[in-house]
């Protein structure tokens, strides 16, 4: 049966839901699969909602999905934001101490928008906490999975006796959730460990250990678990790349014979002219017919600084 899922992870701005998510759009590529992704985000440092969505295919697809078929809920506000965009038969993953968190207590959450929930509620017979949205789901054919943060972190701790089980609960809380979501769909973890390892890299490399040990037991927790969706590994004969919107322009620009580009410096407008510096020579796989014109043109094309490299 082919593969193709929207997975969604949700949670406060600052909350590492882009690590999350690009913990896990590399897991799932390195396991073979092609992936979409599209943050959305408030223009703020901390606390606003956030989120990321995936979709994940075993062919070449373009655009995402609707509606959803995994929720990554790392807050009561993603659960309140997102649970009408899930599917009958999806899932959504939700943390067990969120279940009391009302409606009127979400700061962050735009009053228009709320009062369309609470008239929603209403009419609905729903009691307007997070668990009263979790039984409207499970009624409604909605699978709803609940992590127990408290259990997983004192094993951790065991696990790793020098770890500050307080910080564990707001620094680890997306690679927890990112985790059960791969577990429960069967993804190897070996794969989550090389998610893991391209996104935690340079300074971030010392928190390697930590998110490793993190998911060893997150995958014995979520072990009978069972879902629908299924994450196989596949076998691939090509090899492929993940870039964002930046650098695919930026990939672009250079492959198009870019000599000179100014910017005013200011994110994320300036990320691309950054990549660009960093990766003015590209390297094109020599057995195509298009690296081949490539290397008959490169000779005239690029200036020293900017040059073809087999």
């Amino acid at each position: 049966m082919p593969t193709d899922i929207m997975w969604v992870i949700g949670g406060p701005q600052g909350g590492g839901i882009d690590t999350g998510a690009n913990v896990f759009m590399r897991a799932v590529a390195r396991a073979g699969y092609y992936v979409i992704g599209d943050r959305e985000y408030f223009s703020n440092i901390k606390g606003r909602h956030s989120y990321f969505m995936v979709r994940v295919s075993d062919e070449p697809r373009g655009g995402l999905l609707s509606p959803i078929d995994m929720l990554v809920a790392l807050d009561a506000e993603s659960v309140f934001t997102h649970f009408q965009d899930v599917k009958r038969g999806g899932y959504v993953i939700v943390d067990t101490s969120t279940f009391n968190t009302r409606l009127d207590q979400l700061q962050y959450m735009e009053d228009e928008f709320k009062e369309r929930l609470r008239e929603f509620f209403s009419k609905a017979g729903i009691e307007p906490t997070v668990k009263g949205v979790i039984n409207y789901l499970r009624g409604n054919g909605i699978n709803v999975l609940t992590i127990h943060y408290a259990d997983l972190l004192q094993e951790v701790k065991k696990r790793l006796h020098d770890i500050d089980l307080p910080s564990l609960i707001s620094r680890y809380s997306n690679v927890v959730m990112t985790a059960y979501s791969t577990a429960i769909m069967g993804l190897p973890i070996d794969y989550v460990f090389k998610g893991l390892e391209d996104v935690f890299t340079g300074r971030r490399g010392k928190l390697l250990e930590y998110n490793k040990a993190i998911v060893e037991v997150v995958y014995d927790y979520a072990k009978p678990i069972k879902t629908n969706i299924s994450l196989p590994p596949i076998k691939r004969d090509v090899r492929a790349i993940i870039v964002n919107g930046n650098e695919a322009v930026a990939i672009g620009k250079i492959l198009g014979g870019l000599r000179f580009q100014t910017y005013y410096p200011i994110t994320p407008a300036a990320d691309e002219s950054f990549f660009i510096e960093a990766h003015n020579i590209v390297s094109l796989d020599p057995v195509t017919e298009e690296a081949k014109a490539w290397r008959r043109r490169a000779s005239w094309l690029f200036r020293p600084k900017m040059r073809y490299r087999q």
